[in-house]
């Protein structure tokens, strides 16, 4: 589902991860929140940033986060602990 699945809805930036246990959603306030899809409880807070989320992108064995940004061009990468 991770590349399959993916969505933009009013500059809300949604990915699942690759193995499709952990959705990745932008928020309005500009935060990303990394949830587990099993139970509906958020794992991971990625803290504000100045600008939404434009888009989300796991590395293959969803390890790793990167986000681009719309308004600027700009892109972060963060890596996720595991489990």
């Amino acid at each position: 589902l991770g590349d399959v699945y993916k969505r933009q809805h009013m500059g809300h930036a949604v990915r699942f991860s690759p193995d499709g246990r952990t959705l990745a959603r932008g928020n309005r306030n500009y935060s990303l929140v990394l949830w587990n899809v099993a139970t509906w409880t958020p794992m991971v807070r990625i803290p504000p940033d100045n600008e939404s989320p434009g888009d989300i992108y796991f590395s293959d064995d969803g390890k790793s986060l990167a986000i681009s940004y719309s308004e600027s061009a700009d892109s972060r990468s963060w890596h996720i602990q595991s489990e």
